[in-house]
């Protein structure tokens, strides 16, 4: 389902680039799906000194995307950018692009 839906997510924003329609996402950045990590697989991470993907900070701080999509929590291209920042996750850069396909 994650992947589903980040797959539909990146042809999304990859058509409103292409058609210049970028600023929709002022209104509406719906975030990523993250993926599920095996306990053990977690847990190995942490005991050999890693962490989570600095990813998944932000996917825990940002409405859920359907609640964005809805209109029941409010997710924009700005919150997105903030929330990267905050937890330090270059928006444009981090290898998973949040706000840009």
């Amino acid at each position: 389902m994650a992947g589903a839906w980040n797959r539909t997510r990146d042809g999304w924003m990859n058509l409103l680039y292409a058609l210049d329609l970028d600023e929709v996402l002022d209104a509406v950045c719906p975030g990523k799906a993250t993926r599920l990590i095996a306990a053990d697989v977690a847990w190995w991470h942490r005991h050999s000194g890693g962490e989570l993907d600095s990813n998944t900070r932000v996917w825990a701080q940002l409405s859920l995307p359907w609640m964005a999509l809805s209109g029941e929590a409010p997710c924009t291209r700005e919150i997105v950018r903030q929330v990267c920042l905050e937890t330090g996750v270059d928006p444009e850069t981090s290898g998973r692009n949040w706000y840009m396909a």
